[in-house]
């Protein structure tokens, strides 16, 4: 984003997981699939997720 923009000043929306206990596992861990546990709470908060983009976005 940086070089196609040609600046470091954009806003930005970051989301963060969780870390898996063995460092050496953190590219399967962050590519890997939800859990069904995962998938439900995501699912039951994608209202209140695209409330929050919106309005980042609009400012």
């Amino acid at each position: 984003m940086i070089a196609v923009l040609d600046t470091p000043n954009f806003r930005r929306l970051r989301i963060g997981i969780d870390r898996p206990h063995n460092q050496d596992q953190v590219a399967d861990y962050v590519l890997g699939t939800f859990k069904k546990e995962e998938k439900n709470l995501i699912d039951n908060k994608v209202d209140q997720i695209e409330k929050y983009i919106s309005e980042f976005l609009s400012k």
